[in-house]
C-alpha cells in the first residue's frame, strides 16, 4: 500500500510542476527581462539609457517623457527674417512665420504628459487672432495675441490663467515685445504686471526692455522657478535672430 501511495504522489508532483508558468520580466527594453517567462510578475528594471522613438526622446522608464525645444525670435521682420520665426520639438518644426502681419506673442501650450502642443482650433476660442484661421505648418499649435493693445493683453491674461497647472507655456515675439509701454502706461498694466509675477517673470526687466527687441519666455504653468527667459543683448546674440534651446520633461 506505501508503494502505492509514494508512486501516486510522485505522479502528481510530476504533473504540477509540468503545468506551472514561468513567470518574469516580459518587457524587452527591460535590463531583466525574460524571454522564457509566460507571466509577467512586474519585476522589470529600467536603466536610465535613452532611445529615440517616434521622434520622442523616452527614457526606458515608460512614462518619463522629455523633448529638445528649440524657438527662434528674429529681431528684424523682413520675409527673409520670417523665416527663421517658429519652434521646434526634438527637430520637428511646429510652427513657422505667422499668418498675422501685426505685434504680437505667439504662445504654445505643451501637454503636461504627452508634451504634445496644443492645437489653436481645438481648445475654444480664447480671443486669439487665428481661431478659425488655420494654415497648416504655420499657425496651427501657435496662440496669436496683439501685445500692444489693452484687448490683446487682456485676453492674452484670460488664457494663460486657464491654462492648467503643469502644463508647458511658451511666449515669444514678432515685431517686438511691447512690455516696456503695456507693463507701464497701460490700463491693464497692473494685471499685466500680476501675471508675469505670478509666472515668475523678471518684470523689472521686462518695464525696461526695448519694445522694438524680441523676447522668448518659457514656463510650466504653476512653478515660478520653471522659468527660462531670453532677452537680446547686442553682441551675445548670434546674428539677427534671439534663440533658446532647453529641454522639457514631463511628469
Amino acid at each position: 500500500m506505501k508503494k502505492i501511495l509514494f508512486g501516486t504522489l510522485a505522479v502528481l508532483l510530476i504533473f504540477t510542476n509540468g503545468c506551472q508558468k514561468e513567470r518574469g520580466c516580459k518587457d524587452p527594453i527591460a535590463i531583466n527581462y525574460n524571454s522564457a517567462a509566460d507571466e509577467s510578475d512586474e519585476s522589470c528594471v529600467y536603466s536610465d539609457t535613452v532611445y529615440i522613438k517616434d521622434t520622442l526622446r523616452i527614457s526606458c522608464h515608460k512614462d518619463s517623457i522629455s523633448k529638445k525645444i528649440h524657438v527662434d525670435s528674429p529681431l528684424n521682420y523682413s520675409y527673409e527674417d520670417r523665416k527663421c520665426l517658429g519652434y521646434w520639438l526634438d527637430e520637428l518644426q511646429y510652427a513657422r512665420e505667422t499668418s498675422v502681419w501685426d505685434r504680437l506673442f505667439m504662445v504654445a501650450v505643451f501637454d503636461k504628459k504627452t508634451l504634445e502642443p496644443w492645437h489653436s482650433q481645438e481648445h475654444g476660442d480664447f480671443g486669439h487672432l487665428n481661431y478659425n484661421k488655420h494654415l497648416p505648418g504655420i499657425n496651427g499649435y501657435n496662440f496669436y495675441f496683439k501685445n500692444y493693445t489693452q484687448t490683446g493683453i487682456e485676453n492674452l491674461i484670460s488664457f494663460v490663467q486657464k491654462i492648467p497647472d503643469g502644463n508647458y507655456v511658451l511666449f515669444y515675439s514678432f515685431k517686438g515685445n511691447n512690455c516696456q509701454y503695456m507693463l507701464n502706461s497701460s490700463p491693464v498694466s497692473m494685471q499685466y504686471e500680476a501675471m508675469y509675477n505670478e509666472i515668475g517673470a523678471n518684470v523689472d526687466s521686462l518695464k525696461n526692455y526695448p519694445a522694438i527687441l524680441p523676447y522668448i519666455l518659457l514656463f510650466k504653468k504653476g512653478d515660478p522657478k520653471s522659468v527660462e527667459e531670453m532677452f537680446y543683448k547686442e553682441g551675445l546674440t548670434k546674428g539677427k535672430v534671439l534663440c533658446l534651446e532647453t529641454t522639457i520633461k514631463n511628469y
